[in-house]
């Protein structure tokens, strides 16, 4: 397990958090790059990739249990009401 507050992860990434307040401690069992994983207390991170866009997924992420979600600033994708996010400029490099 990962200890973070969300001022913290706001430090490293350079990103905005939405939805989480910035000194409640996340403890992370880890990062998560696919949405089938247990991500259950995780930490999502929504990539584009050739096939697939992360974004579209960020609703199946929240019902399992997500803690957070990073996700691009520039996404046109959905973002559900409830999940806690951390908007970056590139969720890749945030990882």
């Amino acid at each position: 397990m990962i200890d973070f507050t969300g001022q913290q992860l706001t430090e490293i990434t350079g990103g905005v958090l939405a939805g989480c307040d910035h000194e409640k401690v996340l403890r992370i069992p880890g990062f998560y790059v696919d949405s089938r994983s247990p991500i259950n207390d995780g930490i999502f991170v929504a990539l584009v990739g050739e096939n697939v866009d992360g974004h579209k997924f960020l609703a199946d992420v929240q019902l399992a249990g997500a803690a957070l979600a990073i996700v691009a600033t520039d996404s046109t994708a959905p973002l559900p009401e409830g999940l806690p996010l951390l908007q970056v400029s590139d969720p890749l490099i945030a990882l």
